[in-house]
Order: structure tokens, then sequence, then C-alpha cells
């Protein structure tokens, strides 16, 4: 089992060599923001929606239409066109009244904030996640750097403890305990390696690059920064998050554009007049007449009144899901205010016991290799350093995590 697991970071460590870069949020910000595909892709809803303001304006087509003589009883000819024949001429042109291609503009207008504010969504969403791994990734980074020093060093207790054991200096018994506590430490190792390639496979995809990053950030100095700040109220983020936040916006474009939307279908339910010339050469009153053609439905029910009321019903539909957006969003942003002073406390409480930890360390590792403490107490403050030192490295990871879930909420960069 341990020759497995060695092999394991041996290849891992190898086939993770190569191919990478050191960058930090701000680089890795701009490869996203240049190469990611879901935000290439989505571009193209924003033109869509302008190339449907495009098509609003277009008026319909005039139509044209021929009247020609097929069969003429009287003379006995077919296609009697000529001087003494019958033809005809006519063009027609639908003209919009009431205001109505003006409301349809509006509506196609305001379809267009919709789709900039979906893709500001879909922005803010992969940048948070982007955000998040990279962090995420960073602390995993610290996680394996913090166990492969231990491994480091058990492994060289056990270089040491072979010779003795062979020797018949110290019992087998105790060789055995410090390999299964190496072989511990180097599964959780692998289970944190798994979760660093993951994580660096997602980078990938979000950057859209064939190399794996390895983050740069000193997070030691983020943290100093983050503990000095004066911390806004949760009144004044939630102001910044109803001005900033794309989801919010989005509703009141929602709105909006179905406000528009109704003002387009009221319109719609006004006749519209079509107005045309005609030329007949024999078959009216007249040889060779000229004659001036209106036409319009006759407006004796409302031929819109259903989409009317549909109208109607999505502007109150859409209302109530602003209200509810709004719910959602200052109940999440209220957690995550809270979240983040919890973590903020609990990193403050920890940096004292880092350094407690790190001497106490130290000290049992001297004493235990001097043999002036037992293996069975060694052990126990290996197993209980172990789970610590990892925990405290967790606090820091969610603390910026937790000022990342605000930024996120609030649209800024508020830390």
């Amino acid at each position: 089992m341990k020759k497995c697991l060695t092999l394991l970071f041996i290849t891992l460590s190898s086939g993770n060599a190569f191919c990478q870069q050191l960058l930090n949020i701000e680089q890795c910000e701009a490869l996203f923001l240049q190469n990611n595909l879901d935000l290439i892709a989505n571009k193209f809803s924003i033109e869509n929606a302008k190339a449907f303001e495009i098509q609003s304006k277009i008026w319909d087509l005039p139509v044209a239409s021929l009247d020609l003589n097929f069969i003429n009883p009287q003379d006995k000819r077919v296609f009697d066109t000529g001087n003494r024949g019958q033809k005809g001429v006519a063009i027609e042109q639908l003209l919009y009244l009431g205001g109505k291609k003006k409301s349809e503009i509006d509506f196609a207008k305001s379809t267009i904030s919709i789709a900039e504010s979906e893709f500001e969504i879909i922005l803010r969403n992969l940048k948070f996640e982007l955000h998040l791994n990279f962090y995420t990734l960073l602390f995993n980074q610290l996680k394996a750097k913090n166990i492969e020093a231990k491994i480091n060093n058990l492994d060289q207790l056990i270089g040491a403890y072979k010779i003795q054991s062979q020797k018949g200096n110290v019992p087998l018994k105790d060789l055995v305990r410090l390999q299964s506590m190496s072989i511990n430490f180097k599964s959780d190792l692998a289970s944190i390696t798994s979760e660093i390639l993951n994580q660096q496979e997602i980078l990938k995809i979000l950057t859209n690059t064939d190399l794996s990053i390895n983050p740069e950030a000193d997070e030691e100095k983020m943290l100093d920064e983050l503990e000095q700040k004066v911390m806004p109220s949760e009144e004044y983020l939630a102001k910044q998050l109803l001005q900033n936040n794309p989801e919010f916006a989005m509703m009141n474009g929602i709105i909006k554009s179905n406000e528009r939307f109704l003002d387009w279908q009221k319109k719609i339910d006004i006749p519209d007049l079509t107005a045309g010339l005609s030329y007949d050469q024999r078959g009216g009153a007249f040889g060779n007449q000229i004659n001036m053609n209106f036409s319009m439905p006759l407006k004796l029910w409302s031929s819109n009144k259903g989409n009317i009321k549909i109208a109607e019903y999505e502007i109150e539909k859409s209302r109530v899901e602003k209200e509810k957006t709004e719910l959602v969003l200052t109940s999440k942003l209220s957690s995550a205010y809270s979240d983040l002073k919890n973590q903020l406390a609990y990193y403050k409480s920890s940096i004292s016991d880092k350094q407690d930890l790190e001497l106490l360390y130290d000290g049992i590792f001297q004493n235990f290799q001097k043999s002036n403490i037992s293996l069975i107490e060694f052990a126990d403050f290996m197993e209980s350093y172990h789970e610590s030192s990892l925990y405290l490295i967790e606090i820091k990871k969610r603390l910026i995590l937790s000022k990342e879930t605000i930024n996120y909420l609030v649209n800024d960069s508020i830390f």
C-alpha cells in the first residue's frame, strides 16, 4: 500500500511538472475574459436582440398586382391585352396607425437591455467560479505542502527505525505504527492532490488554455488587509446590491419590457390602413382610369383581446418575481455577511494558535527523536497536529471565499 501511494505521488508530481504556468488572479481574469467560450457564445445573444430591433423597424413590402385578360369571348381572343384589350395594374401598401410601429420598436429595444443583463449574469457567475477555484486551489496546494513536510519528516524517522529494528534495538510494532501514520498522511495527500487536479481542470476550461494554472498570491497579505479593513454595514451592502446586481437589474428590465409589450399589443388592436393606386384599361367606368384604393378592417370587436390579457398578466408575474429576487438576494447577502464576520473572528483567534502549534510541533518532534517521549504520545500528538494544521489552512480559505461571496452578490470589489 505504501509503495502504491508513493508511486502515485511520483506520477502526479512528474506529470504535473510540465506545461504549468504561475498566474495571479488578475492574469487569470484576463485570460478568462479573452478566451472563455461561454462568454464568446453568449455575446451573440446581445447581437440577436439588436437584430430583433433592426427587424422591428422594417415595414411590410408593398404589394403589386397585375390583371391581364385571359379569354375575350366577344372577339374570341386569348390574352387580349393590346390597345383594345384589357389589363390592369395595382400597388398597395400597409400603413400602421396609432403609433403601432413605434411601440414595436420600443419593445424590441427593451429586449437588448435584458440580453445585456443576462450576459452580465453569466459573466458574473463564471468570474465567481473562477475566483472560487483559484483560491481553493491556492489553499489546497498549501495543504498539500503541509502534508508533504510531515511525510518527509516521518519517512526520515521510518528510515532510522528500520535500521534500529533490524538491529533489534526497537520493536517492530513501533516501526509499523510509524509506517501506518505515514500511509494515512499519504492517503490524505492523495485526496487533496485529486482535488487540485480537478480545480486545475476547471481553470483550464474557464480560461480556455492547455496549461495547468498554479495560483500566485500572497495569502498572508490578503488576510492581513482583510483583517484591518473597516467592515461596511449590512445596510450599505444591501443598497449596493440593489444598485449593482445584474439579476435585480434584469428583473427591472423584464418589467419595463413587459410594459412596452402591453403597449404594443394595445396598439395592434387598432386597425391599420391599406392604401394603393390602380390602373385599369377598360374594366372600369372609364377607359384608362387611375384609381385610389383604401381598405381597413371594421373594428366590430377587439381582435387582440387575448394577447392584451396575456401581456397584463406577464407584468404582474414579473413584478412578483422581482420581489422574490430582491428577497432571495438580500437573504443571501445577510447569510454571507454573517458568515464573513464569523470567519473573520475564527481567523483572528487562530493566529496565535498557529504560532503555538508550530512551536509545539518542533519541540515534540525533537523530543521524540531524543527518546524523551513515547511513541504513543508522539503518535497521538501527530494525529492531532495533522488535523489542526489543515484546519488552520481551511479557516484562511473559508475567510477568502466568504469575502468573494460578498463581492459576487454586490457585484463590486468591496473587499
